[in-house]
């Protein structure tokens, strides 16, 4: 007679390995889901994007960014006084057919994706790059902060 673990009748080794692949099916579909908030980590390069009453972006802080290819950059919105605050938004980097924006989750958090190893070297070693933030409730004022990528 075989022993068995669960409701479905299945022998005991094979519930251990459903039970291990579902864990870790649901564990790594956390890490992109829409409403959670994404890691700090060391390499991670903060930047606040202060947004007005109207859900206006009006500026990046810091401006003079300067990031490593090995890092990326999480944007958070922020009112006048640097607080956090639930405004989404969408970032373009690419206006082409085909380049998708960054969306904000619902906390006004966004994390760039990698950059790719293969960017364009220049002078200095830097190269600078310009992104448009649009609030969703302000499209018609958007901003386009810089930075330069190392």
């Amino acid at each position: 007679m075989r022993r068995t673990t669960s409701v479905l009748n299945v022998p005991a080794p094979l519930a251990c390995a459903m039970t291990l692949c579902l864990c870790t099916y649901a564990l790594s579909s956390c890490a992109d889901w829409p409403g959670a908030e994404p890691t700090n980590t060391l390499n991670d390069v903060p930047v606040q994007i202060e947004f007005d009453a109207a859900g206006c972006p009006k500026s990046a802080k810091p401006e003079a960014l300067g990031v490593d290819k090995a890092k990326r950059i999480v944007w958070q919105s922020v009112n006048a006084a640097g607080n956090p605050i639930n405004v989404e938004y969408v970032i373009w980097l690419d206006p082409f057919r085909g380049g998708n924006p960054l969306k904000s989750n619902a906390n006004g958090v966004r994390k760039s994706p990698l950059f790719n190893s293969d960017a364009p070297p220049t002078r200095g070693g830097e190269i600078e790059y310009k992104y448009t933030i649009v609030g969703t409730s302000c499209e018609d004022k958007p901003l386009d902060p810089h930075f330069r990528l190392r």
